[in-house]
């Protein structure tokens, strides 16, 4: 077993001067569906800066 003294440790703090704020971030989320009455649906968001853009895909899909 392992103990540690918490007493010693100095308080976790954020702290930004490990990593320097980007100046843009850009994000992508892509998500699917199950298949559900023959269709498939794709979904892309993606986020530059403070826009966001969303698109939706919809396949019919032949059985």
């Amino acid at each position: 077993m392992i103990t540690i003294d918490t007493d010693n440790m100095p308080a976790l703090t954020d702290d930004g001067s490990v990593l320097p704020v980007p100046s843009h971030v850009v994000l992508h989320h892509l998500c699917t569906s199950a298949i559900k009455n023959g269709v498939l649906a794709v979904a892309d968001t993606t986020r530059y800066r403070k826009k966001v853009s969303f698109f939706s895909f919809f396949e019919r899909i032949e059985g």
